[in-house]
């Protein structure tokens, strides 16, 4: 019957005269679905979101049903989002690349999709143990500029570089503002240092720098 599945059993019991029980045993029988707005598949892209978010948050992105979505899921074996665990910490994005996307899955407690679409909306490749590894140029800069501007120069994820200078137990370095400078010389570099949260050498070294006397009691 050419009808079947081209509108609702219902229409064709009217259209042909035949019962509902029969008409639908007829449809079920030659494996025609059941007439209704079809429901697209799932793309790899859309599979990569499950889990990142709440199921809700999901199916208001991507346009399907909170029910469709928590199927789909399950479905894939993706634990379901938890925004008391999930947010990322500066320290999570630094592995990122540095290890296999599944490695970083394991040791974070996600999932591969997580880790693999947080990698890729910060633009950071995979592992490739060739190009991850820090050589002992690289190593020298950290620390001199703001993890930022090493970034850019060494062309890698600024959570990288910052675990990267953290894991060598050196100091992150900040770009002097113009509020900053004018502190300089109105107190004593310890107190500068501990209104500015720097290193007192570092307070020292700038204003020396920027040749403004030390500050000096009346």
């Amino acid at each position: 019957m050419k009808l079947l599945g081209k509108m609702s059993d219902r229409d064709v019991t009217r259209r042909t005269g035949r019962t509902l029980g029969a008409v639908h045993l007829r449809r079920e029988k030659l494996g025609i679905p059941k007439f209704g707005p079809r429901i697209p598949r799932y793309t790899p892209e859309e599979d990569k979101i499950l889990g990142t978010m709440s199921d809700s948050d999901a199916a208001r992105r991507l346009g399907r049903g909170p029910a469709g979505i928590r199927l789909r899921r399950l479905k894939l074996g993706i634990v379901q989002f938890n925004s008391k665990n999930r947010a990322w910490t500066p320290s999570e994005d630094g592995l990122l690349g540095v290890l296999t996307d599944e490695q970083t899955a394991r040791q974070l407690n996600r999932t591969v999709a997580a880790v693999e679409v947080r990698r890729v909306s910060f633009g950071i490749p995979p592992f490739a143990p060739k190009n991850r590894k820090f050589t002992p140029e690289e190593d020298k800069l950290l620390g001199t500029l703001p993890d930022s501007a090493i970034a850019r120069l060494l062309g890698r994820h600024i959570g990288v570089v910052s675990q990267r200078r953290r894991h060598l137990g050196l100091v992150a370095r900040r770009y002097w503002t113009p509020e900053e400078d004018r502190l300089l010389g109105v107190v004593s570099d310890s107190e500068a240092s501990r209104r500015l949260d720097r290193p007192t050498s570092g307070v020292k070294h700038r204003r020396m720098r920027l040749k403004i006397p030390a500050w000096r009691p009346k």
